[in-house]
């Protein structure tokens, strides 16, 4: 079970607490829902939540960590969004790079130790943080608690029961111990892709379909007098053709990364000399890939490949490249920027996106939840790689188009979040009724 790092004590860094409402009850109520996504709803409720018109809900999210990575930025933009649709959030979860991202939402937020500095649950303070949660619902009331990581969702979920609320997590992946989706039958659950919803359903857990979301705006196409002054700071050549790889640099991941550092090395051997690579993130195994990169001779006398390590704009980075390889979140980043993106994750290979797989891509999250279509071979990837780098402009543009419409289409936040409010609007409504029966 992978979790997240760092430690602070338990504190709030916001005390905002105004009262909001929100339009979309009325568009939630008109909304057709799709009933191979949803388990089985309830009888229509006369639950004053939905008679008034109005959503006073109060969302506690918490997270093991304020990381950087993409379950966290989809909760930050998640977060961003409920508060503007005028639902109340309030976030817990332990110090990180991205704490003062979503403190600048202006949202409560609250510092506790879900896991230790090594990665590992805080099971000596399981009871203390329990209380310290359980305090913050019942100061602030909280009509749902939604959690999306293991240790802090185990905590969470306690929590709720105690204080008679119900419960949501979304499972992100496919990665989370088997026996603690078991004791999550009883809450509600979403899941982000087909591939994860059928390994719930397999296990006997019904979940909502519904997938991680962005906001198209806060991603734009290149600016080529940026690019250049990007490209001059890094010490890359203006004519170079930039592939980007963005990831956490360890466990399954970094196994991609030696791929792409392998892919480079080759690419080079046989002529592609404008090839150049930057590597965004940080992990475990940086300095092992760092090692490769060397014995490959793609760091010196010519840095060839350039590991930039972890940051929390890189935005800067998408405008320095041509194309960007990845999965998850990534893909949605990248084609928002309106760049080509070639998909490779823990659990797949697809390539180069486009209309033709983007089905695929989205059963799979983009290679990273399930099986794929696509055999890996380094052969192809080396292929999709100089391809992509050396279509046409006009083919380019095209692909960059359709790649920001689709995400646009498919994936926007404010969607998302309107099939969310659906799903907590049941929760509550069904808890009510329940009460009530």
């Amino acid at each position: 079970m992978k979790t997240n790092k760092r430690s602070s004590s338990a504190k709030t860094s916001s005390s905002k607490q105004a009262s909001l409402t929100s339009s979309h009850s009325k568009q939630d109520a008109r909304s057709k829902r799709d009933s191979s996504q949803r388990p089985p709803q309830a009888a229509p409720s006369t639950s004053p939540i939905v008679k008034s018109q109005t959503l006073p809900l109060h969302i506690l999210m918490v997270l093991d960590q304020f990381n950087i990575g993409g379950t966290e930025t989809y909760t930050l933009s998640l977060t961003r969004e409920l508060l503007r649709q005028g639902v109340k959030v309030t976030v817990a979860g332990k110090q990180g790079k991205f704490l003062q991202a979503f403190i600048g939402l202006g949202c409560p937020v609250y510092e506790l130790d879900f896991v230790l500095d090594n990665h590992e649950p805080n099971t000596e303070r399981e009871q203390e943080l329990m209380h310290m949660l359980s305090s913050i619902v019942e100061r602030n009331p909280v009509h749902i608690i939604h959690a999306h990581q293991f240790p802090s969702g185990k905590i969470a979920k306690a929590v709720a029961c105690a204080a008679h609320i119900p419960f949501v997590f979304t499972v992100h992946g496919t990665y989370y111990d088997h026996s603690f989706l078991d004791d999550l039958k009883d809450a509600v659950i979403i899941s982000v892709s087909p591939a994860v919803e059928r390994m719930l359903r397999t296990n006997g857990i019904r979940s909502y379909l519904i997938p991680n979301g962005i906001d198209t705006g806060e991603y734009q196409a290149r600016s080529e007098v940026y690019r250049e002054h990007l490209r001059k700071k890094l010490g890359l050549p203006s004519d170079a053709l930039i592939a980007l790889y963005a990831s956490r640099l360890s466990w399954e991941k970094a196994e991609i990364c030696k791929q792409v550092i392998h892919a480079a090395s080759a690419l080079r051997n046989f002529g592609f000399q404008r090839l150049y690579m930057i590597i965004v993130g940080d992990g475990k195994d940086e300095k092992m890939l760092t090692d490769l990169a060397k014995q490959e001779h793609l760091l010196f006398p010519q840095q060839v490949v350039t590991f930039v390590g972890e940051t929390t704009n890189i935005h800067a980075y998408y405008q320095v490249a041509d194309c960007v390889i990845g999965t998850g979140r990534v893909a949605l980043e990248a084609m928002a920027s309106m760049l080509p993106f070639i998909a490779y994750g823990t659990k797949g290979y697809i390539g180069a996106i486009q209309p033709s797989n983007a089905a695929a891509a989205w059963d799979s999250w983009f290679g990273d939840h399930g099986a794929t279509p696509e055999a890996f071979t380094i052969v192809k990837f080396m292929s999709d790689i100089e391809r992509i780098l050396n279509v046409s402009e006009q083919e380019r543009r095209s692909l960059a188009q359709w790649g920001r419409e689709h995400v646009h289409e498919r994936y926007h936040i404010t969607n998302v979040t309107r099939k969310l409010l659906d799903a907590y609007l049941e929760a509550v409504t069904n808890l009510q009724t329940a009460k009530n029966a």
